[in-house]
Order: C-alpha cells, then structure tokens, then sequence
C-alpha cells in the first residue's frame, strides 16, 4: 500500500451519479435575531428527535449551462460541488434557556414529574423589552415561554473544497482514500413557513421517548424528553420563497472509488442555510438558520 499522488498512482475522481445510502438525519436550527439572541434553539434534550435520511440521493457532476461539476483533483487537494435537499417539519422547538442549561435543569427536576419551564429561565423578558409590539400578548400568560414550528423544503448548492488521502493498492490506481474532509460555500433556496408562539407553560416531560431506529451511532441520542408548548398562542406566521447563503462541510472515513461505483463508510455532514428576507417588516423580528446534520453509516452510488 503506498500513498496515492503525482509519481505514485493515478487518483480516481468522484463522478456524477444516483446512489442509495443508510443514515440519519438531526435537525439543529435556532430563531435568532444575530449574535448571542437565540431565543428558541435545537436541544439535544429535549424534542431531539432522529429522523431516518432519505436513502436515494444524487451526486452532481458533468457540466450545466458551461458549468464544470466534477471533482478536480490537485495532489491530495480537490474542488468539486456540493448538493442538498431536505425536509423538515418541526412542532414546538424550546426556547433557549438563561442562567440555567437544559441537562441540570433536568437532572434538578427529573423527580417530580413534569417540568414547567418557568420564564425567568428563558429570554422572554429580554423579547418582551426589545419587541414591545408583542408584550400585550404575552404579558397575558402567567408563565410565558417562546417556541416556534416550521415546515420546510431546502436545497443547498455551492462550490466545495477538500483534502483527502489517497491509496493506492499494489501500485495500481489510487481507488481508496482512508480519509477525506471538506468545506463550502454556496446559495440555496427554502420553501415552506415558520411560527413563533407563546407558550404558557412550556412543559417537558419526565419520561424518555425511545427512537426505535437501528441505525443510531450514539446511544445517547436514542432517547430524548417531549417539549409541549401548552395554551400556545401565535405571535406571527411567516411564509417564504427564499433564496439565501449557505455553509457545508464533511468528513468521510473511508471511500471506494471503482470505475461504476462508489461505496463510503462513516460519512458526517452539515448543511447551515440563512434565508434572506427582501420583505422584511417590524412584525418578524426573529428569524431562523437552517441547520441539518447527517450521519451515514455506508452509501453506495452508480456512477452515470
């Protein structure tokens, strides 16, 4: 086995092609208004739940309206494109706590039952003082907490670049790399909408809620607490056709790169995808980052 590069072997591109793959998927977005206000974010406690990826995919390549899509490699550098799409539909995102994490706040209540977040532990004072248009409806629940559900479709498209470790076996062509990583910068568009409501209260619950999926890679994540946003009340409701900016980046274990297929062992993702709001007014006042995160065990592709 010697490693693959100029003078040793040749290295096997990626190609276009259609491939099926075995993973999972988490949700990690967060409502935001820019630097540290998340007012209502992803946990990994509470209503974390692990969705099964969508197995068929497609790998980009070829050239598009005098676009080159394939993978260029340059020693054990590369440049290529990355893709997404996904779905997502989410029901009563927590708020984000203050002063306080979620993990002891769970630990310091998980005896007596059901916990009721209480607003001092959130950043619903510092909502109510910033965004005062909305402090009629709030100030008329007794235990006020944010939370939003959204329901979208998200494809992600930009340039990527990387480095990997090529080998080569018995001095023929280099169709493993050992490990690969990668990063992008890119557009995307979002379909779909989003709502933020008052919760009063927002309650998590003391039992676990079992996964039930077998292709879990952390057993800590197998399990999480439900988060209900009770008596909820809407503050506004946003739809959206959006273009925006997004961010990629990778880590692959182990790749096979034949002449017809393509199988890769332990991949990690995450997409970052910011809408762009031209029709912004006084009533959306928090917006949300788009996050997915990806964990495959294996994918094989067929190459076009």
């Amino acid at each position: 086995m010697v490693f693959g590069g100029e003078g040793y072997a040749e290295i096997v591109k990626r190609g276009a092609g259609l491939g099926v793959r075995i993973g999972e998927f988490y949700d990690q977005s967060e409502f935001t208004k820019g630097g540290d206000d998340d007012y209502i974010s992803f946990n990994k406690d509470v209503n974390y739940k692990i969705y099964e990826r969508f197995a068929l995919f497609a790998q980009p390549g070829g050239t598009v309206l005098g676009v080159n899509l394939d993978e260029e490699l340059y020693g054990l550098f590369f440049t290529g494109v990355f893709f997404d799409f996904q779905q997502a539909e989410i029901v009563d995102m927590p708020p984000t706590l203050d002063g306080v994490s979620w993990p002891v706040l769970i630990n310091n209540n998980d005896s007596n039952g059901d916990i009721e977040i209480k607003s001092s532990q959130t950043l619903i004072s510092k909502f109510k003082e910033n965004y005062p248009q909305y402090s009629s409806i709030i100030s008329q629940a007794t235990e006020p907490t944010l939370s939003a559900d959204f329901s979208i479709r998200n494809i992600t498209i930009g340039p990527k670049i990387g480095i990997t470790l090529p080998l080569a076996m018995n001095g023929g062509k280099a169709r493993h790399r050992a490990l690969t990583a990668e990063a992008g910068l890119g557009i995307g568009f979002v379909n779909g909408n989003y709502s933020i409501n008052v919760c009063d209260p927002y309650i998590v619950s003391s039992t676990l809620t079992g996964q039930g999926l077998g292709t879990n890679f952390s057993p800590d994540k197998k399990n999480f607490r439900r988060g209900v946003c009770s008596n909820k009340r809407n503050l506004y409701k946003k739809e959206m056709s959006n273009i925006g900016f997004s961010r990629y980046w990778a880590l692959r274990g182990y790749s096979y790169l034949g002449d017809k297929i393509e199988i890769n062992l332990l991949e990690y993702e995450t997409y970052k995808f910011q809408p762009i709001f031209f029709d912004d007014d006084s009533e959306n006042v928090i917006k949300p980052r788009f996050n997915n995160q990806y964990y495959n065990i294996i994918s094989f592709l067929l190459k076009l």
